[in-house]
């Protein structure tokens, strides 16, 4: 419950048998715990994180350690907030000799996500990876793989919702932790229906995330296109940068 004093400061009550781990106001606050109801109401069973994958987290390296040309790594800022895609700009490479483990190597159906980020809100995005990639990942980053209770892309699908991305905020937002680690999320719980519903779910949501990036795309291109009439129109040119 929540009300706010003469001060216009929210005030929240919770009941002490509500009260588990911790005693934290922002973790109690009215809209995590509607988020956690909403989750609870669901139609499917709700299984655990850590039932359905299994973490592994990324190459730890130094600067000494970075050539022009070696092992490709990635790291948060290769995951674009915006759209949980990859993108593969200011890749980082190691020596070629680096040790490194077959499991820090990106395959197909790994789930990339930010464990640790200097803005609190790049912490826990992520991004699929659809196929076998040449590519590491740093140690600011984790891979969950999926086990055979789950499609990995209708995981996904999940853990870039709302709902996750709210609770999972529930757990940092009140606090000045700006890194996760798996045993943070484990507990988090995730609607399972049938493996032919999660496949269906994931398949239309990719071809919408696909249709969305297209019109992103066309968007831009109509905005390019209204500045050069504007410039044209006023008789101004702008000349080819040289490359």
């Amino acid at each position: 419950m929540a009300k706010k004093n003469n001060n216009n400061l929210e005030i929240f009550t919770i009941w002490s048998d509500e009260i588990e781990s911790r005693l934290d106001p922002y973790f109690y606050r009215g809209y995590f715990r509607e988020l956690e109801k909403e989750l609870h109401n669901c139609k499917f069973t709700l299984a655990k994180l850590g039932d359905v994958c299994s973490p592994v987290r990324g190459v730890t390296y130094s600067n000494e350690d970075e050539v022009e040309s070696g092992l490709k790594i990635l790291r948060a800022n290769n995951i674009t907030l915006a759209t949980n895609e990859l993108n593969f700009d200011d890749i980082r490479n190691i020596k070629a000799d680096f040790s490194v483990s077959d499991e820090q190597l990106l395959k197909a159906g790994d789930i990339l996500m930010s464990a640790a980020s200097g803005s609190k809100e790049h912490v826990g995005k992520v991004a699929y990876i659809s196929e076998d990639l040449d590519y590491y990942f740093g140690s600011f980053m984790m891979v969950l793989r999926a086990n055979k209770k789950i499609n990995p892309q209708f995981l996904f699908e999940f853990l870039s919702s709302k709902i996750f991305r709210g609770l999972l905020f529930r757990i940092l937002g009140g606090t000045n932790i700006n890194n996760l680690n798996f045993s943070m999320i484990k507990d988090f719980e995730v609607p399972l229906p049938s493996l032919a519903i999660q496949t269906k779910i994931a398949q239309t949501a990719n071809k919408n995330r696909e249709k969305a990036i297209e019109l992103e795309n066309e968007a831009k291109k109509i905005v390019a296109s209204i500045d050069s009439f504007v410039l044209g129109e006023l008789g101004i040119e702008i000349k080819r940068e040289r490359e």
